[in-house]
């Protein structure tokens, strides 16, 4: 971690959490959870506080399902289906859709943040339902 912020045992540690949880989705909850099962206890109120500053300079990624999950920022960049139903998010990548994508933004002279490109609909466990 660098570019201003500090460095605190409760950061690396949610950060050390993500990383070992890689391509995985984790609610403040699960994390209080999964750190009081390591022997490092941290506080919900801690995991959220850390959780915005690492939010705001680009480590993390937060995904605004009810509850509001949270993800290391690889350097991949995917999409994300994200059920309105049931809250699960699926990772997918697909160069056809990357190609319009940046087909559309040439022609309207838009610049897409794919760190925060997702669509919303159902998933097939809740299209079955």
């Amino acid at each position: 971690m660098s570019f201003g912020v500090k460095k605190t045992k409760q950061k690396n540690l949610i950060m050390n959490l993500l990383e070992a949880n890689s391509g995985k989705h984790l609610t403040a909850d699960q994390m209080e959870y999964m750190l009081n099962n390591q022997g490092t206890p941290v506080s919900k109120a801690t995991i959220y506080r850390n959780l915005i500053v690492l939010e705001k300079n680009n480590f993390i990624k937060k995904f605004n399902n009810i509850p509001a999950c949270y993800q290391l920022l690889e350097g991949i960049k995917y999409y994300h289906f994200m059920c309105n139903n049931c809250g699960v998010i699926v990772h997918f990548s697909d160069d056809v859709l990357k190609l319009a994508i940046e087909q559309v933004c040439i022609k309207n002279e838009f610049s897409l943040d794919d760190d925060k490109t997702s669509f919303y609909g159902k998933c097939k466990i809740c299209l079955q339902k």
